[in-house]
This record gives C-alpha cells, sequence and structure tokens, in this order.
C-alpha cells in the first residue's frame, strides 16, 4: 500500500446538508495519500441514494410538518432515517488504498470493543445477531472512493417507521413484514454502549487497522468558500427533489442488485425523456441505462435487434430483458 496519512473530523453540528456537504468538500479536496474518517449526525433526517424518487421513499408531508429534513447523497443505496441514536461514518479514499475488507474491519472491529459480535452481509449490510444496525453505500469519482454508512446506537424506531416507506416489491423479495422487523439497535445488544463510546472505537479501531497514526482536522482548515457553494446545492430543492416531469409510460421491477422504475415518454414512436430511480449501489448505473434506450423506437423487436449480442456486465443484460418483455406486453 502507498504511503499514507490518516486524518478524522467530528463535525459538531446536526445539520444533514452541511454534513454531506462537509463529507463531499473532503472527497474532492482530499491528496491522495490521506485517508479521511468522518464521524457525524443527524437529526431528524431522511437521506435519499442519488438516484431515488423521494416521494415514493417516504412520506415527505408529514415528515416535514413534523419538522423533518430530506438529503439526497450523492452514493447510491437506499433510504435510510437518521436521529441523535444514529452515527454516521464515512471513509474517504484513493482508489489505490480501497481495502473494502479493511474498512468494514474497523466497524466490525470497534463493535467488538463493545462485546458485539458482527458480520457484513448481502450488499450492503452489517448485521449483529441475525439483524441490521449498519446500511453502507458507496460511491466513485475519478481516482477516489467514498464509502459511508449508518450505525444504529439508540434509534427511534417508532419514528422511523412512522416516516420510511418500502415498497412492496422489496416486502415480496425479501419476505420482510416490516423496517423494524428487521434492524436492531446496538443498545439492545449491549444497554451500556453510547455513541460517544462509539466514535472512541472507531477512531481507535481506524488507527489499528492501518498501523498509522490519525490527526484531526478543524473547520479552520476548510475553504468556506467552496464548502459553502456545495452546502447550497445540498439545501436545494433541485438536488433533493429533481426534476420529475410527468410520464407517459412506467414500468418497475425488482432485481437481485435492487429496485429499479423506469418512466419514460414516448414522441413520434420514440422513447424520449427517461426519468430513472433506482436503489442500486452503482450510481453510474443510471446514466448507462438511461442511455442504452433514449432515442431508440417504443418496439420490442427493434430494442431486441439492437442488443442481441450486447456483451455488457449482467446487470445490463438483465434490464434488457426485460425492458424488452415490458415494452412487448405495452
Amino acid at each position: 500500500m502507498p504511503k499514507i496519512k490518516l486524518k478524522v473530523m467530528e463535525p459538531k453540528g446536526n445539520d444533514p446538508w452541511l454534513n454531506l456537504a462537509t463529507e463531499e468538500y473532503l472527497l474532492n479536496s482530499k491528496t491522495s495519500e490521506e485517508i479521511i474518517l468522518l464521524l457525524w449526525q443527524n437529526d431528524k433526517t431522511i437521506v435519499i441514494g442519488a438516484n431515488q424518487n423521494p416521494w415514493k421513499e417516504c412520506n415527505i408531508r408529514l415528515f416535514e410538518e413534523d419538522g423533518g429534513r430530506l438529503a439526497r447523497r450523492i452514493s447510491g443505496g437506499g433510504a435510510v432515517y437518521h436521529d441523535l441514536g444514529n452515527l454516521n461514518f464515512s471513509l474517504l479514499i484513493d482508489q489505490a488504498n480501497y481495502d473494502f475488507d479493511k474498512q468494514v474491519k474497523i466497524i466490525t472491529d470497534a463493535i467488538a470493543d463493545h462485546q458485539i459480535i458482527a458480520e457484513f452481509k448481502g450488499r450492503n449490510d452489517i448485521l449483529a445477531n441475525g439483524k441490521k444496525f449498519s446500511g453502507n453505500a458507496f460511491y466513485h469519482n475519478a481516482n477516489k472512493v467514498l464509502h459511508h454508512g449508518t450505525l444504529l446506537v439508540d434509534c427511534d424506531f417508532t419514528e422511523m417507521t412512522k416516516y420510511l416507506q418500502v415498497s412492496e416489491k422489496k416486502i415480496q423479495s425479501k419476505g420482510i413484514e416490516s423496517i423494524r422487523a428487521r434492524v436492531i439497535n446496538l443498545k439492545d445488544l449491549n444497554s451500556s454502549i453510547t455513541i460517544n463510546a462509539l466514535k472512541e472505537s472507531i477512531k481507535k479501531q481506524f488507527a489499528l487497522n492501518y498501523g498509522v497514526d490519525y490527526v484531526q482536522i478543524t473547520d479552520a482548515e476548510l475553504d468556506m468558500h467552496k464548502l459553502d457553494s456545495i452546502y447550497r446545492k445540498h439545501c436545494s430543492w433541485d438536488w433533493r427533489f429533481g426534476d420529475t416531469p410527468e410520464c407517459q409510460i412506467s414500468f418497475a421491477n425488482r432485481f437481485h442488485w435492487g429496485e429499479l422504475s423506469i418512466n419514460l415518454n414516448v414522441e413520434k414512436g420514440l422513447i424520449k425523456n427517461i426519468q430513472i430511480y433506482s436503489d442500486a449501489m452503482d450510481v453510474r448505473l443510471v446514466e448507462n441505462i438511461k442511455s442504452l434506450f433514449t432515442g431508440l423506437p417504443f418496439d420490442a423487436d427493434a430494442i431486441q435487434k439492437k442488443y442481441n449480442d450486447y456483451e455488457e456486465k449482467q446487470e445490463y443484460k438483465d434490464v434488457i430483458n426485460w425492458f424488452v418483455e415490458e415494452v412487448h406486453h405495452y
């Protein structure tokens, strides 16, 4: 592994838009040898993935009337609820230093410090006693990678289930009875654990797993002009809700890698104005799928013929085959 420098930052505020802006700012500005750990909290916040439809993920009107704030992150994955019983971690790393197993081990070792055995399972979950206490998501930008996740310590599940909405397809595919049935607070497994104690354990394991001491990042080191520009994006309506025009045709399906909803218009027989929502972990998947179909005839045979010999990733083949079938039956 190349020479590394470890840095830690612990923002004091609970503004989700500022915390996500700080995360993005640090990812953009970090040097190649730096590995940054960010430990942060939001209060009464729902954070949706980069490609999700906010109106389908949560009861927005009720949530905002009750004082909640909706935020959108730059990574893929699904919607999560944050309150002060939840701790978020972010690891900002260059691709050359990216080591998924080591990054997860930092978290599981920190949990083990509190006599709780944890394991990574599925596409993005960390479990204890067979239940999820951490959801992880990822973002790749040129040579840099963001790996971040939640840690449920003492979250209010009544509030969580009040606002989040789980799609019927997800429930059917996973046999989920409710959000509450599949998640757990770490405090249920060790009543003495606290947010501050967990923070200290994560920082300790961060240094131990990389074999290097860390230094703290202070607010004085940040370029406030650049940070403010990113903050204004994160709190804007356009970023959080986006352009969601009315569509003529909608298809939705759940694949093993996530849910996909395609909304489109057809003009003069051609596919136009495609809007795609997904909780897929790969953020780039949505743009790539959009480019597959934009401008093509809304005709199953024509689409099938174009992609008969398609040799890309299996995820795209799955979508093409499903899309052709949907168009055929439309």
